[in-house]
């Protein structure tokens, strides 16, 4: 399990690197060969950061923690706003995701060298403040960085926009794409909030029981595995009329 989720991680981290950001902005023309040589490089720095890192946290747990407390602070803004904010844009996902990280960084380095802070001291109050109640302050840098990205640069092309609200459809606000769009084309508001809301609800227990399911016979407590089972099914069933169903039906709309 180490090893799968270590490889993984090893393999896209340098794919992202190279081509989001080095072939993107740096050299978006060279040779196959080239690029293949940047990514051994970029895995190389991205194997080096992580063993760096461990050698600064006190134990497995404490990475866990600042993931799940502090980095997801950071990591929430832009990834709710993309689906809901048309002006949204891609440095508006880039700040805000540097502004959480870096906040995000900073708390992780107080409380790992909270030792070495006087007794009393602002950063050894700092560091004692658990990662979980600094998300709040975490998330509102990350909102602040996207809305100064965003802001601050071009909006997206409609053509990009139209095509995206047109395959997804999203909530919020997409006023300004829909009125690009001619009567013609029969792209309307989405209305479905709250059928979606209860969508994330029925698909979170239905993506529970396949986790939960097979840990249950494993450890031969059949009694909970065939309540997860019956989960499993009736969530399935609900998620095929009130969601699968409906997108099958919105994809064959506009096809046509």
């Amino acid at each position: 399990a180490f090893m799968s989720t270590f490889s993984a991680f090893v393999n896209a981290g340098p794919a992202y690197i190279v081509n989001d950001i080095y072939k993107k902005y740096f050299k978006p023309v060279a040779t196959d060969a080239h690029y293949i040589k940047v990514s051994h490089i970029a895995s190389f720095v991205v194997v080096a950061l992580g063993v760096v890192m461990g050698f600064f946290a006190d134990s497995i747990n404490s990475i866990t923690i600042w993931i799940t407390s502090a980095l997801y602070g950071g990591y929430v803004a832009a990834n709710f706003l993309k689906w809901i904010w048309w002006r949204f844009n891609g440095w508006g996902y880039f700040w805000g995701m540097l502004a959480g990280l870096i906040i995000a960084t900073l708390e992780f380095i107080l409380d790992q060298n909270r030792a070495s802070f006087s007794e009393g001291s602002l950063w050894q109050t700092l560091a004692e403040i658990p990662a979980i109640y600094l998300f709040p302050i975490i998330f509102g840098f990350s909102i602040l960085g996207c809305i100064l990205g965003t802001f601050l640069t071009p909006s997206t092309d409609m053509a990009t926009l139209k095509s995206f609200y047109k395959n997804v459809h999203p909530w919020g606000w997409w006023k300004p794409v829909r009125k690009h769009f001619k009567t013609t084309e029969n792209v309307g508001k989405n209305i479905d909030f709250w059928l979606d809301m209860f969508n994330c609800g029925v698909g979170i227990l239905w993506q529970s029981s396949m986790i939960l399911l097979p840990i249950y016979f494993v450890i031969r407590d059949y009694e909970l595995a065939a309540i997860w089972l019956l989960i499993f099914g009736v969530t399935t069933l609900i998620l095929k009329f009130t969601w699968l169903d409906r997108v099958k039906d919105y994809k064959g709309s506009i096809s046509n």
